[in-house]
């Protein structure tokens, strides 16, 4: 097809325009996430900790929802540290989760290993650049939703 003079600066100034209507793209922040991990009975687990960050909330009206991801990371859980990037205006809030590595698979619990323990923070206030938590381990086998939001807590 032989597109002439004329049809190249249209197809242009439509590119251009499309452009121009486009939307910004959105703007990104960090959390520094920071803490250690201990057991039911007060002890610091040896081994890995698979750190999550959750938004809280997102959405709006009747599509409103608890625990949008943002992302994670692994370190050891005496002394874990790493940082997540999100949306600003995403969401609501800061829930930081973390399960203990037993076996070292990167599979929080399989039907050999029931007994990788999960815990839950919720972060307040937020947003924030950075946090330190302490996770307690309470729960095995238990998934971020389990913990959070609260059976009573009403929408």
């Amino acid at each position: 097809m032989i597109v002439g003079r004329g049809s190249a600066t249209a197809a242009c100034c439509a590119m251009l325009v499309l452009a121009g209507c486009s939307e910004p793209a959105p703007e990104l922040r960090e959390v520094r996430i920071s803490g250690s991990a201990r057991l039911a009975d007060g002890s610091t687990p040896q081994g890995t900790v698979h750190v999550l960050a959750y938004h809280a909330w997102s959405g709006e009206g009747p599509l409103r929802h608890p625990l949008k991801e943002l992302g994670g990371f692994t370190g050891p859980a005496a002394a874990f540290s790493g940082a997540v990037s999100y949306e600003a205006g995403g969401g609501e809030g800061l829930i930081v989760y973390g399960w203990l590595d037993i076996d070292g698979d990167g599979v929080h619990c399989t039907p050999a290993q029931r007994g990788e323990p999960a815990g839950l923070v919720v972060v307040e206030p937020f947003p924030v650049e950075e946090v330190a938590v302490n996770l307690a381990l309470t729960e095995n086998c238990q998934g971020p939703n389990w913990f959070f939001p609260p059976a009573a807590a009403g929408q």
